[in-house]
């Protein structure tokens, strides 16, 4: 699913581009045991000198003081926009990341953590392209996380024209699903066992301080984590 904002709306970035965002892939959650996780030629939308590709992850390790230990887009590295950590013997782990990345209309994302996923976990792996702004920089940003629950509340402002990205992870014994509200969901995936992970997002938004933005899981309270992140013209 795909929403973009095509509307001039404020200054346009650098060359003139206006400001627009879009979901281009949603990659295969990794379930590899390891640290370092490849997702492969990921689609990037179109090549502009404005471009910047934006990554929303989450995952549940085995081992406690898991973290990201960084994210590669097409080989640039990207700079953490927000993290949430939920600290347990399943840690729960839900992260932002953006890099500008002119060039290219695919390419790998590497995400390297400092814990190895452990059996019947995954990481899950959403990408977005933003055109028109010049900074990486959130318009604003919220986290959440909790070592028993199945609610990750991750409202924040947004400005008008803009948009909302959430990612949410779940450690679950069933099978669950993610209900979101104040942004669409975009995947809703189980590769694992014990493993839930969903993505959402949402553009051509009004402005609104804060815009409700809730992640709800079904089923049995777990370690749950979100993060989430606006932007806007």
């Amino acid at each position: 699913m795909v929403f973009s904002n095509n509307l001039l709306m404020g200054a346009a970035g650098q060359g003139g581009t206006p400001f627009s965002i879009s979901n281009t892939a949603n990659g295969t959650p990794s379930v590899a045991t390891g640290t370092t996780h490849t997702f492969s030629g990921l689609a990037f939308g179109d090549a502009d000198d404005t471009r910047i590709i934006i990554i929303a992850t989450s995952h549940c390790t085995n081992n406690n003081n898991g973290r990201y230990s960084s994210v590669t887009i097409g080989g640039v590295t990207a700079t953490e926009i927000v993290t949430a950590l939920a600290n347990s013997a399943d840690d729960g782990l839900s992260g932002i990341f953006a890099a500008k990345v002119p060039s290219g209309t695919s390419g790998d994302v590497v995400i390297t953590l400092t814990a190895s996923l452990g059996s019947n976990r995954a990481l899950s792996c959403g990408v977005f392209a933003m055109y028109g702004k010049d900074s990486v920089s959130a318009y604003a940003t919220n986290n959440d996380s909790a070592t028993s629950g199945l609610l990750s509340t991750l409202s924040l402002n947004v400005p008008a024209g803009g948009a909302v990205i959430g990612t949410t992870g779940h450690i679950a014994t069933s099978s669950v699903t993610c209900t979101w509200v104040g942004a669409t969901r975009i995947n809703n995936q189980q590769p694992g066992i014990r493993q839930k992970l969903s993505e959402a997002f949402s553009a051509d938004l009004s402005a609104e301080t804060p815009r409700t933005v809730t992640a709800t899981w079904s089923g049995s309270a777990g370690v749950t984590s979100g993060a989430a992140a606006s932007y806007g013209p």
